[in-house]
């Protein structure tokens, strides 16, 4: 039979609006479905985690670097800076101290310190006490990491407690599904979490983040900041980042000869764990490859300009010119990187991190967004303006399903027409010229393999179009409603299952062949 560009697969011509629509809905109610009843069969939802992380690398890549080339500096500790120091870990105080006069040489805004000094060590510390006084009369502001202590209160040791210090939270939860880093906490942490209404009575009371004490004692007070914050990681590498490297016995570079450790020249320098490209499309393409395939490829490098305390060890001319431009004015944020540490965070895009760079992507998110940040938050029947704001940006994703059916509808239907025209037509003219048997097995074999391919590549292009259209609209809602995009993930994710598989599709069927029949 030809097809005369109508497809009966419910009774009803496939381009009219209430099949179509009756598709939407359907995928839809899908979606929601499967994503409140699959994380209750299979456990927490790992497909939606890592379609969130292959999309990263595309918002990362839309997050402008400006922050971080004009605010923010990492400045690392590792193994090679110990070594030099005739040290090993833990250092003595007095080696901390070395470290923050050798940055007050500079004028920097503030200097962040991730390391929680709460051991009670024998040795003094009152160089250590003396050096963050002399940044403090420079008007640098200096933050301590804390502990939090059974009763959610920061704790350092008691010298550093009175000193001109302020002390800030560093705990944040990783995903427990995938372990990724996708929130980060402003004031509410770990078993400390309160009740959405206590927080909201305490909330000048309790313990502030890192990134948060920082920004509110730099830029102003954010007025709600009760929702941990959403993490935008962004994609462009830095030139002077991480230097891991790809063998385990050098897994760090190290300055020797006073020579600058950051090597320009890709000779000097071994081959990087992470890949620095500088071009955006190659590098969006090759870090979504591996985040779908983690063995294939490599992830970015860092986001964060990065000097090795050892650097400031060799003040040559060169080298003073560019400490001066990464430490003036800037937020320098101190922490480790020594082989075998467990203060790793997993990034979507960058990898096994150092968690000092999950301090300076949050600082860095506020700096960028004026401290309107995006509230990590789930999609849930909550009546508060962030889950209200989450609800439309998931009708933003289910219009980008929408618009995958309609495009489907209108279009593929036409190229299927087409396609089945010309097949009846060839088979056609091949009836007045194919006689024998096996020249008629030939050819029905041949357009078996040839209908199965066209098949597999409509199919995938398909998912192609649809993840990239989805993500586009995703990307429009977040700008537009100020709201993370994992949750709403999950159900977008299902409904474009749905429509991939065609569940929709049969579901209507049944429908209308019920409505017939009644």
């Amino acid at each position: 039979m030809v097809d005369d560009g109508r497809t009966e697969r419910s009774g009803l011509p496939a381009s009219t609006w209430r099949h179509s629509l009756l598709r939407i809905a359907s995928a839809c109610a899908i979606g929601i479905f499967l994503s409140f009843v699959m994380p209750q069969i299979v456990g927490d939802d790992y497909a939606s985690r890592k379609a969130a992380r292959v999309a990263a690398p595309f918002l990362g890549a839309l997050y402008h670097a400006d922050t971080r080339d004009s605010k923010i500096t990492v400045l690392l500790i590792d193994d090679q800076a110990l070594i030099d120091a005739g040290t090993t870990w833990p250092p003595p105080y007095d080696y901390y101290a070395d470290v923050l006069e050798n940055v007050a040489n500079y004028a920097p805004r503030a200097v962040f310190i991730d390391l929680i000094f709460s051991s009670a060590r024998a040795e003094n510390v009152q160089r250590l006490v003396d050096a963050i006084n002399k940044l403090k009369s420079k008007k640098t502001k200096v933050y301590l990491a804390a502990s939090l202590d059974e009763h959610g209160k920061l704790s350092v040791r008691h010298e550093l407690q009175i000193s001109a210090a302020r002390t800030v939270a560093v705990e944040y939860d990783p995903d427990e599904v995938d372990h990724v880093v996708w929130e980060y906490p402003t004031t509410n942490f770990g078993d400390h979490k309160e009740h959405p209404e206590e927080r909201r009575e305490t909330q000048a009371e309790r313990p502030r983040s890192a990134a948060l004490a920082i920004y509110e004692d730099l830029f102003g007070e954010i007025k709600d900041k009760r929702e941990p914050l959403a993490l935008t990681w962004g994609l462009a590498p830095v030139t002077d980042g991480l230097e891991w490297t790809l063998a385990p016995a050098k897994s760090q570079l190290h300055a020797a000869s006073g020579e600058a450790a950051h090597a320009h020249n890709a000779a000097e320098k071994p081959s990087l764990y992470c890949n620095e490209n500088q071009s955006t499309v190659p590098l969006i393409v090759q870090t979504m490859l591996h985040a779908a395939i983690p063995d294939h490829g490599k992830p970015a490098c860092v986001f964060h300009h990065t000097l090795y305390q050892r650097e400031l060890l060799y003040p040559d001319e060169t080298l003073s010119a560019r400490h001066h431009q990464m430490f003036d004015e800037r937020i320098v944020m101190i922490g480790t990187a020594f082989d075998y540490s467990n203060d790793i965070v997993v990034s979507p895009i960058q990898g096994r991190i150092p968690d000092i760079y999950l301090h300076a992507m949050a600082l860095d998110n506020l700096i960028s967004s004026k401290g309107e940040y995006i509230p990590a938050v789930k999609f849930e029947p909550t009546p508060d303006w962030p889950h209200v704001r989450a609800f439309f940006l998931l009708l933003t994703g289910l219009i980008g399903v929408a618009a995958v059916m309609l495009i489907k509808e209108n279009l593929l239907e036409k190229w299927e027409h087409a396609y089945h025209a010309r097949c009846v037509a060839r088979a056609r003219a091949r009836a007045t010229t194919v006689h024998t048997a096996r020249e008629q097995r030939f050819y029905r074999v041949q357009d078996k393999l040839l209908d199965a391919a066209r098949c597999i590549g409509l199919k995938a292009g398909e998912i192609v179009v649809s993840v990239l259209l989805v993500g586009i609209v995703f990307v429009a809602g977040q700008k537009f409603f100020h709201v993370a995009y994992l949750s709403a993930m999950e159900v977008t994710l299902y409904a474009l299952v749905s429509e991939w598989l065609e569940w929709n599709t049969k579901l209507v069927g049944w429908f209308n062949k019920s409505e017939e029949t009644s």
